[in-house]
């Protein structure tokens, strides 16, 4: 349908004719028209709907029926919170390249999607971004299926990190994480909780093993630049428990740690 609750569409439909449908229960034709003033820099002008005559135009602008013309390219809007879809529609919904852009008020949150749509979901490729109140912007740019991420996609958050990798059903599975400081984690996020990968920092040294929260956590390994490595057990970035010390002249150490502070040791 054309035009349903609280909802508006004005556009230029495929056969060069202009449709206009609005629910006179949500907003004016004049808030209409301010509307379009700045997306379009122009304003709508009743003689160019040559779908209607102004006649008939203006009963089913003072009935608000539903209306349903063929596929039209144009402008969806939604009112009461100023969402708007832009593109081509088919049957009511955006079909191919369009733009989404929605206003979660309670939240304080700004969404763009610009890119591919099937039947009105985000599906294909696109770049999704979310503006939130405190300044703070994410951006998720590269598959959609059904609305979400999915497929290679990078993922950047302005205050924190950059991903990029797969997605499945708008879950994180595997791929690089990098922060501002340059470090980098590398793996496959596992069904439970962290990722199995390896971190690399700036100074050159090198973890491997079990991820929580961006830290070592189970069993893992650390290899610095100059030779030295550790392998053993790890807890929340910490060496906790059992390992073993590798010094650059291939003598071993068997260790005990306890969260981080070394407790015995012994040759082996």
């Amino acid at each position: 349908m054309l035009l349903e609750t609280g909802e508006h569409f004005i556009g230029e439909a495929l056969h060069d004719s202009y449709y206009y449908g609005v629910d006179v229960n949500q907003a004016s034709m004049d808030d209409i028209n301010k509307f379009l003033s700045i997306l379009r820099g122009d304003f709508i002008n009743l003689d160019l709907l040559s779908s209607y005559n102004k006649e008939d135009l203006q009963k089913i602008i003072n009935k608000g029926p539903n209306i349903s013309p063929p596929s039209f390219k144009g402008i969806k809007l939604h009112p009461r919170d100023g969402d708007y879809d832009l593109g081509t529609f088919v049957d009511g919904y955006l079909e191919g390249k369009g733009k989404r852009v929605e206003f979660y008020w309670d939240v304080g949150l700004l969404t763009i999607y610009e890119g591919e749509f099937l039947n009105g979901n985000f599906t294909g490729k696109g770049k999704r971004t979310e503006i939130y109140q405190n300044g703070e912007v994410h951006t998720f740019e590269g598959g959609f299926l059904n609305g979400v991420p999915h497929g290679q996609t990078r993922n950047t958050i302005s205050s924190g990190y950059t991903f990029e990798g797969l997605y499945i059903n708008n879950s994180m599975k595997n791929g690089i994480i990098t922060y501002p400081n340059g470090r980098q984690y590398k793996g496959t996020r596992l069904p439970t909780f962290g990722f199995i990968g390896e971190a690399n920092f700036i100074d050159g040294k090198v973890q491997k093993g079990h991820f929580m929260s961006g830290a070592l956590h189970g069993h893992g390994s650390e290899v610095f630049v100059d030779g030295v490595v550790f392998l053993g057990e790890w807890f929340n970035g910490e060496r906790h428990g059992r390992g073993i010390t590798v010094h650059q002249d291939g003598t071993r150490e068997l260790q005990v740690w306890e969260n981080g502070t070394l407790i015995s040791s012994e040759p082996l």
